[in-house]
């Protein structure tokens, strides 16, 4: 097998992005309307990224609805990839 690499959840991306543009989590939360906890939540891996959630992302932070869905994919499979190898 190949040696795994770690996973990056998308929330980690999101944190890197406000971190990026000297944005904090409120502003944020602020922009999608929605609570601190859930950007918390977010940005800590402990939600994932809904076709809603991608969509109020695409206006907050600029990169389309896709490219976060595709994230949250990627990770997702990634994950399930890891448990099997595991077995």
């Amino acid at each position: 097998m190949g040696k795994k690499l770690d996973l990056i959840h998308p929330g980690m991306v999101i944190q890197d992005v406000l971190n990026d543009t000297k944005m904090v989590r409120n502003d944020l939360a602020h922009m999608m309307c929605l609570e601190r906890k859930a950007i918390n939540a977010l940005c800590e891996g402990r939600l994932s990224i809904s076709p809603r959630l991608a969509h109020k992302l695409s206006k907050a932070l600029g990169a389309s609805p896709r490219f976060w869905l595709n994230l949250q994919h990627h990770y997702e499979v990634e994950q399930l990839n890891n448990i099997i190898e595991d077995s």
